[in-house]
């Protein structure tokens, strides 16, 4: 299988097929510190709410795309080259920006338009010839 791009502002989980930005690029980008703005409580360490916080952003922005997809796995796939990685960490930054200034859950019009108009959802038939594929399946997702 391919090599998949990590660095310090953006990450690909193998197990779930996707990339999550880190807090580095909220404070590079946006100068938010994620432990600064996130409460912590008696069950939850403070560290430990960026993460959630992330990770939460990251299942439904590709909840999104999985609602777009003739076949995930294929979408997927495709998105996890290295050709799609600067509009979904776009897109996922505008999301955390929101989501950030408005403290909501929701995905606004403005984030699905961006990922519509950078080729992340996108319905129809994929043809991918590639072995990879064949076993390219996201484990213990929720979409």
């Amino acid at each position: 299988m391919e090599n998949f791009t990590n660095d310090e502002y953006m990450v690909y989980d193998i197990d779930t097929h996707r990339y999550t930005i880190t807090s580095a690029l909220l404070e590079q980008e946006l100068g938010i510190e994620l432990n600064d703005i996130l409460p912590g409580d008696n069950t939850i360490d403070v560290d430990k709410m960026g993460e959630i916080f992330l990770k939460q952003l990251t299942r439904d922005f590709y909840g999104i795309i999985a609602m777009w997809s003739a076949n995930i796995n294929k979408t997927l796939y495709l998105l996890s080259k290295n050709d799609y990685r600067a509009s979904l960490k776009e897109g996922l930054l505008r999301l955390a920006d929101y989501r950030l200034t408005y403290n909501t859950q929701e995905i606004p019009q403005e984030v699905k338009d961006f990922m519509a108009s950078s080729s992340l959802l996108f319905r129809g038939t994929i043809e991918i010839q590639n072995e990879d594929l064949e076993n390219y399946e996201a484990k213990g997702v929720e979409w």
